[in-house]
């Protein structure tokens, strides 16, 4: 996770998720309003990382178009879910306060 949240702090300041160089922090602000307060990890990393980057914009879901925004397609495995998040991905649960001290 770290290597993904590294790679994605980097091309959030090229300004290639949605023109947005602080996108990680507003979407944190925005979860932490819009969704439950302590699921940032499983209900918007998650989306990021295995809808977002992994598929081509076609291939999302609505929802996860609508709760990323433009964001590229990122055709590599560092996006693909990895064999620990495929058997116990649904029980993985990160709180959200460490996230809030990205900046």
């Amino acid at each position: 996770m770290l290597n993904r949240l590294m790679f994605i702090y980097f091309i959030q300041k090229k300004g290639f998720l949605g023109g947005d160089p602080d996108y990680l922090k507003n979407k944190l602000a925005q979860c932490r309003k819009e969704l439950d307060k302590d699921r940032y990890y499983r209900d918007f990393l998650c989306p990021l990382f295995f809808e977002g980057f992994a598929k081509r914009k076609e291939d999302r879901s609505d929802k996860a178009r609508t709760l990323l925004g433009e964001v590229p397609y990122l055709n590599g495995g560092i996006f693909m879910p990895h064999q620990i998040e495929q058997l116990h991905g649904k029980t993985i649960a990160i709180p959200t306060p460490p996230f809030a001290r990205f900046r």
